[in-house]
């Protein structure tokens, strides 16, 4: 069986939310200067909100599964190592732009 918990379903939530949210804000830019922006600023803020959520939602999951009973270790830390994959990406990012800019 692929779940053994309802925390590991919680970690193929949060990459989806972290692509759609990441889709979203790629497939909102078409519309930025048309007449069409309403759904441009519709669509970034909607970005922003499931970034946010996939962001808070990584962390608290990664917490929850830390804290679970697990008889294969390995398996404990791989599904907690994906389930920080999103606040591993954007930390990523962040330190590529503050080492770009200085």
């Amino acid at each position: 069986m692929l779940f053994k918990n309802k925390f590991e379903k919680f970690v193929i939530i949060v990459c989806l939310l972290l692509f759609f949210g990441l889709l979203l804000a790629n497939i909102s830019e078409r519309f930025r200067y048309t007449e069409f922006r309403c759904f441009y600023q519709i669509g970034i803020m909607s970005s922003y909100l499931l970034l946010l959520v996939c962001l808070l939602w990584s962390g608290v999951n990664a917490l929850f599964l830390f804290h679970e009973k697990y008889d294969n270790k390995k398996r404990q830390w791989l599904w907690i190592a994906i389930t920080l994959l999103p606040i591993l990406f954007f930390g990523f990012i962040f330190l590529a732009i503050f080492f770009d800019q200085v």
